[in-house]
């Protein structure tokens, strides 16, 4: 139950919890939280908290002896933290941030010892429904490679660390912000450059073999019914001088006679390459075949 003596505090009170004798508990009304303050304390682990749905816990912890962050199954009451306060303790890592709880919605770790965030954070941090603020300031960021997925995150969503102005790489002399990613990572850019370049290596290439068989790969890919969106019949034979050479024996001169009108008139008329008709007389017959 909460029960309130003045419009700016109340009390907390429940059979089943008592506020740790080393921190001060309180409710604060005007945001409906219960704070739980524990610093200075020296703790090494975090106290019990209710396990309540009437109010979110605002927990506050810093300048203690912490060396990890807690995870949500190991004590009780943390899974209804919405404010979680860890500065000046010793946390090396924040681990992946699936031990934060659900409803967190702002972690403050300034003052440790964080050099880096994981990759794993950092997609949690990036998950459709998570709009958790983080306050990183004052840890000795490495401001390497490993700290590039940070930058990408800081520039992309600034508001969620609130003191990115604050986070300064000390063997640079400049604010992380204002880092550039070949600044922290040299070798991240060269890799870039190689990529880009065999890009436009392979491009290049594929552009002359393109251009020397251009013809050759088009019949290809059409006698293979591949991207014909590209690539037509007409396309292909509009240099050519003739559809189709009709090759028949005289005794068929007449069956011959009655179709090749048909074939050369109508809708879709098709230019047809008769030997007698079109070749010259006395020319190489191989040299006529190449020309029509």
């Amino acid at each position: 139950a909460v029960v309130c003596t003045n419009d700016e505090a109340c009390q907390y009170k429940s059979a089943e919890w008592q506020c740790d004798p080393r921190c001060i508990c309180w409710v604060q009304r005007s945001i409906g939280s219960l704070i739980v303050d524990c610093r200075g304390t020296s703790l090494g682990q975090l106290p019990d908290l209710p396990r309540t749905t009437l109010l979110s816990t605002v927990l506050k912890v810093g300048n203690n002896s912490l060396t990890s962050l807690p995870a949500v199954s190991e004590h009780s009451g943390y899974a209804n933290v919405s404010g979680l306060f860890l500065s000046d303790n010793n946390l090396t890592t924040l681990g992946s941030g699936d031990q934060l709880p659900e409803n967190l919605t702002h972690l403050d770790v300034r003052g440790n010892q964080i050099q880096s965030l994981s990759e794993e954070f950092i997609l949690f941090l990036q998950e459709p429904n998570n709009t958790m603020t983080l306050s990183l300031s004052g840890n000795p960021i490495s401001c390497g490679c490993e700290s590039l997925s940070l930058l990408f995150f800081v520039r992309t969503n600034p508001q969620r660390v609130r003191d990115i102005a604050d986070i300064v790489c000390t063997k640079q002399k400049k604010a992380f912000q204002q880092m550039e990613a070949f600044e922290l990572c040299p070798s991240y850019v060269l890799l870039i450059s190689c990529v880009v370049g065999g890009l436009v290596i392979v491009i290049c290439l594929l552009t002359v073999f393109y251009l020397m068989f251009q013809q050759e790969l088009k019949i290809w890919m059409y006698n293979n019914n591949l991207c014909l969106w590209w690539v037509s019949e007409e396309e292909l034979d509009k240099d050519k001088t003739y559809d189709a050479f009709i090759s028949y024996s005289h005794k068929d001169e007449e069956l011959i006679s009655k179709l090749l009108p048909k074939l050369e008139s109508g809708p879709h008329p098709f230019r047809l390459c008769l030997h007698d008709r079109d070749w010259l007389v006395g020319d190489c017959i191989p040299e006529q075949i190449v020309r029509t």
